[in-house]
């Protein structure tokens, strides 16, 4: 019943792993590379497609343009990660 009721609350959105935006393994990303897919994928505005890895490089003291991300760096919480959702309704049990 309960999962049921959270299947019926959830409207989840591709992932940029599984739909082949980024590596699978989430390891070596340029952050230029992110931006660019995000953009194309999402079509999200410029200026999010470049501050949201821009903001991931400064807060781990990288490089936008050389540098590469693996994504287990930022697999923390309460670092870049939160609670919320912005693709499906989360029901708190």
């Amino acid at each position: 019943m309960i999962r049921a009721q959270l299947n019926s609350l959830m409207y989840i959105s591709p992932s940029p792993l599984s739909s082949g935006i980024l590596p699978h393994d989430g390891k070596n990303i340029p952050f230029k590379a992110i931006t660019d897919h995000v953009r194309t994928t999402y079509n999200f505005a410029p200026t999010f497609c470049y501050n949201a890895p821009k903001s991931v490089a400064d807060f781990l003291n990288k490089d936008y343009n050389k540098d590469t991300l693996n994504l287990e760096e930022i697999d923390f919480h309460n670092g870049i990660e939160h609670d919320a959702s912005f693709c499906r309704k989360v029901a708190i049990l």
